[in-house]
């Protein structure tokens, strides 16, 4: 049979799958990273109505040491922190000092922050949920929704935000 194909044939149509593949690809990654994002942020629903059902004495009480493996299966999904971000800068006025936006954060996000989101990081100089924000920060600045021409230690939304 590869006697009757000719190998520019074979070679052009190659070409155009490994093209359609490529388009494909492209057009598939936005919706992945938003179903990873909504999945992210149902996550956090589930939380919230989880705290919201169970009453104060019987949620856990956190624990200051937690093992690495339960830390990591615990903590707020970074995407649900984007909202509050915007949120607050939006109640600030559009611009403000990162510790305020980050405070703002934390009222925003009480319900929502794990225990293992409010161990201090190794450093000891700050706790996971704060760093966590302002890395975010830094995703959000790529993505276009936070400005990345503001001033040092302010926060500022652009257009897209």
């Amino acid at each position: 049979m590869m006697a009757y194909l000719d190998q520019g044939q074979l070679t052009k149509w190659k070409a155009e799958l490994e093209s359609e593949i490529l388009e494909l690809e492209a057009r598939a990654k936005p919706l992945l990273q938003e179903m990873d994002s909504l999945r992210e942020k149902l996550d956090a629903v589930r939380r919230l109505l989880q705290d919201k059902s169970a009453s104060p004495s019987s949620q856990p009480l956190a624990t200051p040491q937690s093992t690495k493996a339960s830390s990591r299966r615990a903590f707020t999904p970074v995407h649900a922190y984007w909202a509050p971000i915007l949120e607050s800068l939006v109640e600030l006025g559009g611009s403000a000092p990162s510790d305020n936006v980050i405070d703002r954060v934390g009222k925003k996000m009480e319900g929502v922050l794990t225990a293992a989101d409010r161990e201090p990081l190794s450093s000891g100089i700050d706790v996971r949920w704060r760093n966590r924000v302002a890395w975010q920060r830094f995703n959000m600045v790529r993505q276009g929704l936070l400005s990345a021409e503001s001033p040092r230690g302010i926060w500022e939304i652009t257009e897209a935000g």
